[in-house]
């Protein structure tokens, strides 16, 4: 696809940010992302139009979902255990997801 022309040529060295970036800017025509992208496009880029749609069926009619794992770790000589783990709690609660 690069050299043919239909995206940059240093594609891969984008992260997700900076492709959610690109798209509030008007410059990446779809992209597939995650729910939070719709609130930052209202705060950032309010007059973008933009549409949303499932992800593509594969070939034998099945459709996927998108999932991401970001990861949180904390090591084992961590000297606020007690509070990383409060915070772990908290956050993988049904409210904050």
């Amino acid at each position: 696809m690069i050299d043919e022309g239909l995206t940059e040529p240093g594609v891969t060295s984008n992260n997700r940010e900076d492709v959610q970036n690109l798209f509030k800017q008007g410059k990446v025509g779809m992209m597939i992302t995650a729910p939070f992208l719709s609130n930052q496009i209202k705060d950032e880029a309010p007059s973008l139009k933009y549409g949303v749609a499932a992800i593509p069926a594969g070939p034998t009619g099945a459709r996927g979902t998108y999932g991401v794992t970001d990861s949180m770790i904390m090591f084992k000589n961590s000297e606020n255990k007690d509070e990383a783990w409060k915070l772990m709690d908290f956050l993988f609660t049904t409210e904050q997801r």
